[in-house]
């Protein structure tokens, strides 16, 4: 799904978070310009992306352990 910055919505979302990370202050623009719904989003998006991979690495783990 595109943004309507022609960016794919999880390519924002990734740059959104790592800005919020580095306290850029383009975030803080978009949160008092009442883009809240912006930065939620890329952080859950960011977020759930996250802990799908940390679950498959979890599951490798124990699968190796296994054996």
């Amino acid at each position: 799904m595109k943004t309507h910055y022609g960016v794919p919505e999880w390519k924002q979302g990734e740059e959104i978070v790592l800005d919020l990370m580095q306290g850029e202050e383009i975030v803080l623009d978009l949160m008092q310009q009442g883009l809240w719904d912006i930065v939620i989003r890329a952080i859950l998006l960011i977020g759930v992306r996250l802990l799908i991979r940390l679950s498959k690495e979890q599951d490798k783990e124990h699968e190796s352990k296994g054996d």
